[in-house]
């Protein structure tokens, strides 16, 4: 009898100690996942601000372009632009809120004055309108694409 009820002590004090380190296990996940959510809750506060004033920040590549959602979404709203604004995409954005594009910098003020105004200055070099048709590709901007793709055909280049 004293066996018995010394097995079924051991067994309760097992189930104790695997209880016990179940809970620390889903403790350290709740805790995880509760920073996490309040990253998302400031990150989307950062897009309220840049939604209510239209007034986005882009850190592409390390170099800084203000712009508003309107000219990243209202040319081309099938681009890859467009859609990280729409919400369907998770976006990244740095300390200051600034959403972050890992990609090189060089062109993206020929694709923001393109979004702006549908126009690319006529003399751009031919190394430049092929970086450009790759970028143009990679953001998915498939009139800026197209129009770069003729010009290079025009000159020549494909």
């Amino acid at each position: 009898m004293k066996e018995n009820k010394a097995k079924q002590e051991k067994e309760l004090e097992e189930i104790r100690t695997d209880t016990m380190a179940e809970i620390s296990k889903l403790s350290a996940e709740l805790q995880v996942g509760i920073a996490s959510l309040k990253q998302e809750k400031e990150i989307m506060k950062v897009f309220k601000v840049q939604q209510e004033s239209g007034v986005v920040t882009l850190e592409v590549g390390g170099t800084i372009f203000k712009t508003t959602i309107t000219t990243l979404t209202a040319k081309e709203p099938n681009s890859m632009l467009a859609a990280m604004f729409s919400g369907r995409h998770e976006v990244h954005t740095n300390a200051a809120g600034a959403v972050f594009i890992d990609r090189d910098p060089t062109h993206f003020a020929l694709i923001l004055n393109y979004l702006r105004g549908g126009q690319l200055p006529s003399s751009l070099p031919i190394l430049t309108l092929e970086a450009l048709q790759n970028e143009a590709d990679y953001y998915q901007l498939h009139d800026l694409s197209l129009l770069v793709a003729e010009w290079l055909s025009e000159l020549g280049r494909s």
